[in-house]
């Protein structure tokens, strides 16, 4: 590859730039800049307050995964005590931030312990908004029933790290469930599809080159890259010509580097990407497709 005939593009995430111009070049910035200073990754306990029903509590523990800016997933577990019998309900869910609030929703019942299963689908989703209290981290807001009814529930960060059990739990579904939309074909979008870390580099004040090329050209080889949650470049045809991207100056504490499959007829595209930092050269095949993003974190440390 002739780096000379490559699309290059420089990004630059210094706060010297005016933050105006970034704010309406990039959209959603914002929302960015709060989820590096959000770590919502690590496990939550609390309660749901049951309205309909005086005196009730159920206590809830949620373990998640922040995999990016944008992503985050875990479990949520519900468990109540009625007549010496423990009962309650095991979701795999799902996150977003929307409107300044963080919207989960559930994908999979894994478990329902003494209830039934079509009673653990009465939950449609949670709203909850983020907060500092006394040195605590708080996420509270309101837990919505299919039938439009809400309760109260409070949570609060007690460990930065899930549990291994999570872990693989968390790990085993999203490959079965991955792996199941490939071999299907189905076209996820962008949102909805999984991430997958192909590279982590920690770095400090020094620029990184990123490079991407075809290895074998197929019918369809476009691609998207987003940086922290922002798109820096859109439907490149890598067949044309390779893709070359410069960052500078990026966040202190960690950036993400999304590498999205515009592709609406491979389910997996065979992608070079070359990561140049300090004269070391990484060098690694990606595979964006239908179901899975490419994922590279980049750490920037404290100077």
């Amino acid at each position: 590859m002739i780096i000379n005939n490559c699309l290059t593009i420089a990004v630059v995430s210094s706060n010297k730039e005016n933050g105006l111009q970034k704010y309406l070049l990039f959209g959603a910035l914002l929302f960015s800049l709060q989820l590096h200073a959000q770590n919502l990754e690590g496990v939550w306990e609390g309660k749901l307050n049951l309205e309909n029903k005086r005196d009730k509590n159920m206590s809830i523990r949620m373990e998640l995964v922040q995999q990016d800016s944008n992503h985050i997933f875990g479990l949520l577990y519900i468990r109540g005590l009625e007549k010496n019998t423990i009962y309650g309900c095991d979701y795999f869910v799902t996150g977003f931030y929307e409107f300044g609030k963080l919207n989960f929703k559930w994908q999979n019942v894994q478990r329902s312990i003494a209830m039934k299963e079509t009673d653990c689908k009465t939950f449609e989703r949670l709203i909850l908004g983020f907060k500092e209290k006394n040195a605590k981290q708080i996420i509270e807001g309101n837990w919505i029933w299919e039938n439009g009814n809400t309760d109260f529930i409070s949570c609060v960060k007690v460990e930065d790290a899930i549990s291994d059990m999570a872990n693989d739990e968390i790990t085993n579904y999203m490959k079965e469930v991955s792996d199941q939309y490939e071999t299907m074909g189905i076209l996820l979008s962008v949102k909805e599809r999984f991430m997958k870390k192909v590279f982590n580099l920690q770095v400090d004040s020094s620029d990184i080159v990123v490079e991407f090329s075809v290895i074998e050209s197929g019918n369809h080889d476009s691609i998207s890259v987003y940086f922290n949650g922002n798109p820096i470049a859109e439907l490149q045809d890598l067949k044309q010509k390779p893709l070359r991207i410069r960052l500078k100056d990026l966040l202190y504490g960690l950036n993400d580097l999304i590498i999205v499959s515009e592709s609406v007829s491979q389910s997996k595209l065979n992608i070079r990407m070359k990561i140049i930092y300090e004269g070391e050269v990484n060098l690694m095949t990606i595979r964006p497709g239908f179901a899975n993003n490419a994922h590279v974190q980049i750490i920037r440390k404290q100077e």
